[in-house]
């Protein structure tokens, strides 16, 4: 569907159709503001996005940090263990 202008020019209406105040400037002018609309909407998206991302990123932050923590706990655990049956070892051999 074709959205209607200001002056019955659409922005589909090619240029040979012009016809009395339609000049090229005015549908010039019609399919500048349709791009400029265009061109915020994907701004928008955009920005929209980045706020996204930057709000996912720090989500995967707290992710790593905390698997991080449990990993460090995990490996001292694992070194307690290691050297208790090191010991275990050294008192049945």
């Amino acid at each position: 569907m074709a959205r209607r202008k200001r002056g019955g020019v659409k922005v589909d209406t090619r240029v040979e159709e012009l016809k009395g105040e339609e000049t090229l400037a005015h549908y010039n002018s019609v399919m500048l503001e349709d791009i400029n609309s265009k061109m915020d909407l994907v701004l928008e998206s955009v920005a929209d996005f980045k706020r996204e991302l930057s709000e996912l990123n720090a989500k995967i932050d707290q992710v790593y940090d905390r698997l991080d923590r449990r990993f460090t706990t995990l490996e001292l655990a694992f070194r307690a263990l290691k050297e208790e049956m090191t010991g275990i070892e050294r008192r049945l051999a």
